[in-house]
């Protein structure tokens, strides 16, 4: 067998050390992550003591049947001096990612210990606090436990402990099940908008001073215009999604960005415009790629991508991001599976290859909470619920009333 070439030495070398990095990046992140999140601190109660009511599963399945619902789950134990909070929990939202992560939890490399209590959103008051604390027994709070790991979520139960730094007061003018439909989807939108130059908290603040001062829509004035004047455009996938309803509001009334969506025909393509996007393209009819309104107009700036693989592939493969004009492609996170093109895209746009390309994974932050909430209070943002459910308490005739997708 001929010996491999100096060049061919190389580009396998280069190749070599491209994985291992790759590989190191992922566990840095981890640690990273870690890091931020600090160990638990709700230990959790020892025998004998008090219980609450709680959704668990102990493997990954379908919902009817890995789902239990328990009320002799130990009540965490809260501790003075730890900058933590008791928290009895009014309402909590079930996201697309809790449906998600129960289902692949056999399978996942990022879940933790099981059984465990999923959910990561919450809206309760306070029982306990610390002495001096921010926080004082009977505030309304809103608040998210940590996303990665898994195993610090739970907010499928009655109570909670969490640190003081994932939790903000609820705003007099919004109620408690709007409040718990904040945390994960609005700080998974304002983190990811990081990746195009705007900051969140600068432009959520900036965004409600305005509105409280009457001016009108489109209120960033920073990285929200081309060079030639006109606004920034945004290709949001998933436009009337749980997070992509958002997003387009965000992009739109927020950072001033003009929007088009992605949607299927009818009720979501409706909540799309009327979200804020002032066009929207039928992925069932059209390839997004081959959009008018995606390549007109000097194509998009940004795109906001919640779906990825093949999407991801596409956007790519038809150049519709443009590096020499401040092009950014922003991947929400959605599991492990998402790392290996993830490292592509990342390796592109170092080596000059590609667009800025942003993965987006959320991270609690009580300051945008805070933001996001006074934002749903005066009307500019609006989150859509689509259905309730109780958890039901000790007291129920039906021990296990997991019966639903």
């Amino acid at each position: 067998r001929p010996r491999p070439t100096a060049m061919a030495r190389w580009i396998r070398w280069i190749a070599f050390s491209g994985v291992v990095l790759a590989a190191l990046a992922a566990l840095g992140a981890h640690a990273v992550i870690a890091w931020y999140i600090g160990a638990p601190v709700a230990a959790k109660s020892p025998e004998g003591t008090s219980t609450m009511c709680a959704i668990t599963f102990s493997s990954g399945g379908p919902p009817a049947e890995v789902l239990k619902h328990a009320c002799n789950v130990p009540t965490p134990v809260w501790q003075e001096g730890t900058g933590t909070l008791l928290i009895k929990i009014h309402y909590a939202a079930l996201n697309p990612v809790d449906s998600k992560t129960r289902a692949r939890a056999n399978e996942s490399a990022w879940l933790g210990n099981l059984p465990t209590i999923p959910g990561a959103d919450l809206s309760g008051v306070v029982e306990r606090a610390d002495e001096g604390s921010t926080f004082t027994t009977g505030d309304r709070v809103m608040g998210m436990g940590p996303a990665i790991p898994v195993q610090f979520w739970g907010t499928y139960a009655e109570y909670i402990v969490l640190a003081e730094k994932h939790i903000t007061k609820v705003p007099a003018g919004i109620g408690m099940e709007q409040a718990a439909a904040i945390p994960l989807v609005g700080m998974t939108v304002a983190q990811a908008f990081r990746y195009a130059g705007f900051e969140p908290v600068q432009a959520l603040a900036l965004a409600t001073t305005e509105a409280t001062e009457g001016r009108a829509e489109g209120r960033h004035k920073g990285r929200g215009k081309r060079e030639d004047g006109r606004r920034k455009r945004v290709l949001i996938h998933a436009a009337a999604g749980g997070v992509g309803h958002v997003a387009v509001q965000y992009a739109s009334r927020v950072l001033g960005l003009e929007v088009v969506g992605t949607a299927s025909p009818g009720a979501s393509t409706d909540l799309a415009i009327k979200s804020g996007a002032t066009a929207v393209v039928d992925y069932r009819s059209h390839k997004f790629e081959e959009a008018d309104a995606v390549v007109g107009q000097g194509g998009v700036d940004v795109i906001f991508d919640v779906i990825g693989f093949e999407y991801e592939s596409r956007a790519f493969n038809a150049r519709l991001l443009d590096r020499q004009k401040g092009g950014v492609y922003i991947n929400i996170f959605k599991d492990e599976h998402d790392l290996p093109r993830t490292f592509l895209g990342v390796a592109r746009w170092l080596l000059g290859l590609g667009p800025t390309y942003g993965l987006a994974a959320v991270l609690p932050e009580a300051a945008v909470m805070h933001e996001l909430a006074k934002l749903v209070e005066d009307g500019s943002l609006v989150y859509s619920c689509s259905n309730h459910l109780a958890l039901l308490s000790r007291r129920s005739p039906d021990p296990n009333p997991i019966n639903r997708p």
